[in-house]
């Protein structure tokens, strides 16, 4: 409620729509035709995309991916392979949300602003790539901890750079269908994804989902520094 009444009081839109569009949902006909034209949009979204934008809903697939392998299974892997408890796991976290807080409050965005998105964006994933692997060496809480802090310091930087890349790539008049579409294109991936990686987690061995992450943001370094080149949108 709190937050509904933050948004109305001081957010404003910043896109006058051309004209008033009214719908009637009066009758199964209708719901059908804006369904259709609703597919018909976003396959049009879809189509005027450009290729670094293109590019970047692939590396958004490729993170639900990574997110189903390993998201559900961090803490179940430290309990049942590592041996720390709850209370200690509840702790690893509180102090990784500590580094992301201070991190996100006073390096991350002059980081952004200073250097080009880009740039951080391929320095952050390259050095990702190591937190799985390192993750599955670990033998107790310390060596968690350093890992934990660690990953919390590169995973801080994340939400804002893709957020900024977003607002670099995305022209102005189509940003709600565009976001609309990239969504999508996460969640296309993260169900089959989820189902994956409970299989792999329990069939195959627990280090194959982290092993297979690791080499699922090598995949999506390779993709960005190939493909996403950013010009500012409109």
């Amino acid at each position: 409620m709190l937050a509904g009444i933050l948004h109305l009081s001081l957010l404003n839109e910043t896109l006058t729509p051309a004209r008033d569009i009214t719908v009637s949902f009066r009758n199964l006909k209708g719901i059908i035709g804006i369904t259709i034209r609703s597919l018909k949009e976003h396959f049009n979204t879809w189509l005027s995309m450009s290729r670094p934008l293109l590019a970047l809903s692939v590396t958004y697939m490729l993170w639900s991916l990574e997110e189903g392998l390993t998201g559900p299974y961090w803490i179940v892997y430290a309990k049942e392979e590592i041996g720390i408890s709850s209370s200690e796991w509840g702790s690893l976290v509180s102090i990784g949300n500590l580094v992301s807080l201070a991190l996100k409050s006073f390096v991350v965005g002059k980081m952004l602003d200073k250097f080009r998105r880009m740039t951080v964006l391929l320095v952050v994933m390259a050095l990702d790539i190591s937190s799985y692997s390192i993750f599955i060496l670990c033998r107790g809480f310390m060596d968690l901890l350093i890992l934990w802090v660690y990953a919390s310091s590169i995973w801080a930087f994340y939400e804002a750079t893709y957020s900024s890349l977003e607002a670099d790539l995305i022209p102005k008049e189509r940003r709600g269908r565009t976001y609309a579409a990239l969504s999508a294109s996460w969640n296309v991936m993260y169900i089959p994804a989820s189902l994956v990686g409970g299989i792999v987690y329990e069939k195959v061995c627990p280090e194959a989902s982290f092993i297979s992450a690791s080499l699922i943001v090598f995949l999506c370094l390779l993709v960005s520094a190939k493909f996403l080149n950013v010009k500012k949108a409109d």
